[in-house]
């Protein structure tokens, strides 16, 4: 499973990143939740990442990761998609097409712009939620 593109956006809290990577982090915020509340009547795949592992990009020259275990979680049609700020964390909800509303707390979120996927990081130990739109 490759999953991302070169071009990718990310939004982490202070807690995980340096005073830079902070002020980038709020700009790429305001795009990720546009993005995101966009996606109203989108479909997607959903997949929860078991193991992961890092990985050298070539094409960016950073340290990426890459899906080593993983599990569909199924499909689900998006509607009233939120993002909002809550205690240094974002909360990411949506509800889906039997009307059952989701939310994750997550310290952070990448957006792959040329394929449409949304990578939510949350828990201790780390875990992934892709969303794919499919």
């Amino acid at each position: 499973m490759r999953i991302y593109s070169s071009n990718t956006i990310r939004w982490t809290n202070g807690l995980y990143a340096n005073k830079e990577q902070v002020e980038k982090s709020i700009s790429n915020l305001n795009a990720i939740s546009v993005w995101w509340k966009n996606q109203e009547n989108q479909k997607f795949n959903l997949y929860h990442i078991l193991e992961y592992e890092p990985v050298f990009n070539r094409d960016t020259l950073q340290v990426i990761w890459q899906p080593v275990k993983h599990e569909k979680l199924g499909e689900t049609i998006i509607s009233t998609p939120n993002l909002e700020t809550k205690d240094n964390l974002i909360l990411l909800s949506y509800s889906n097409q039997h009307n059952n509303t989701k939310s994750i707390e997550t310290y952070s979120i990448d957006l792959d712009i040329d394929r449409n996927n949304l990578f939510v990081w949350f828990g201790n130990p780390q875990q992934v939620i892709i969303f794919e739109k499919s």
